[in-house]
């Protein structure tokens, strides 16, 4: 399996992971009255579904865009990390043309 395609599995488990605890906490902790909305609503269970897979997409997306954007699996990789090259600067003669004025 390649790398991208593990990033992307994984993204997905941390994603709907923490969108699991979120709708969790924001159930316990009553959130603009989330408990009192999913105790009304005629189907509890098939809300709280809903509820968490929306939020686990959207956490599952914003969690591959960083790693994505991150990029550091790069397992081949073995220079040095990173960071501003360090160039080499030396003075380049240039002609002068002694009739020309300024």
């Amino acid at each position: 399996m390649s790398s991208s395609i593990r990033r992307y599995f994984w993204s997905a488990v941390v994603g709907f992971a923490l969108a699991g605890l979120m709708v969790a906490l924001g159930i316990w902790f009553n959130v603009a009255h989330l408990w009192d909305v999913i105790l009304q609503a005629d189907r509890t269970v098939l809300t709280v579904i809903l509820l968490w897979a929306a939020n686990g997409i959207v956490f599952s997306a914003v969690q591959y865009g960083l790693s994505a954007m991150d990029g550091t699996d790069d397992e081949d990789d073995d220079g040095p990390g990173g960071g501003f090259r360090q160039y080499e600067l030396r003075p380049i003669p240039v002609r002068r043309d002694e009739n020309r004025r300024p």
